[in-house]
């Protein structure tokens, strides 16, 4: 397809340019228009500091602080809390089930922009390695309980093990277009 010498304008048929009347000269296939040169984009990375405009969390939210976390059971009871994966990973037990509520701040979401932070509390649906099937079960069908209690949230992520828990992985399976929304050993 030619494009148009004078204003990169696609032109389907015929020696004119549709948009700016130019003449096409004989026999030129006219140079393809150049490509835009899209600008590099910024990684996005999860920070340890809150938002300058921060500092309380959501509305009724139990989270404040990067790395806050609370651990409740199946039914949704709360078992304990703290602040840290290290602490987090202490706190899931490798026989049972249940649901960590995450706190995490991260900066330039979606390519927004640098230096733009995104507050985000996200569940992890715990399902512990040596847990039995019954508890699996029982967890997957307190999904939806804990989507609808644990507010406000971001959605959950499926965690089946501890050696591949980090901040960073939990930012990689959240952030938009990541694909896969589970972490395991």
């Amino acid at each position: 397809m030619p494009f148009c010498p004078e204003c990169g304008t696609k032109i389907e048929q015929g020696k004119f340019c549709p948009e700016c009347g130019t003449k096409l000269p004989d026999g030129a296939g006219a140079a393809a228009a150049p490509a835009p040169t899209p600008a590099p984009a910024v990684a996005a990375k999860p920070v340890a500091k809150a938002p300058a405009a921060s500092g309380k969390g959501p509305v009724n939210s139990p989270l404040v602080k990067h790395e806050d976390w609370i651990y409740y059971d199946t039914a949704c009871k709360q078992i304990s809390q703290g602040n840290g994966i290290a602490s987090l990973k202490a706190a899931l037990p490798d026989a049972d089930c249940g649901f960590a509520f995450f706190r995490l701040y991260a900066e330039n979401v979606g390519n927004v922009g640098k230096g733009i932070t995104t507050e985000a509390n996200i569940i992890l649906q715990w399902k512990g390695p040596d847990a039995k099937t019954m508890a699996k079960v029982k967890n997957g069908q307190g999904l939806q309980n804990a989507l609808s209690s644990l507010n406000p949230n971001k959605g959950f992520i499926e965690v089946l093990g501890k050696k591949n828990l980090t901040t960073d992985q939990i930012y990689d399976c959240w952030r938009p277009g990541s694909g896969s929304k589970v972490i395991q050993d």
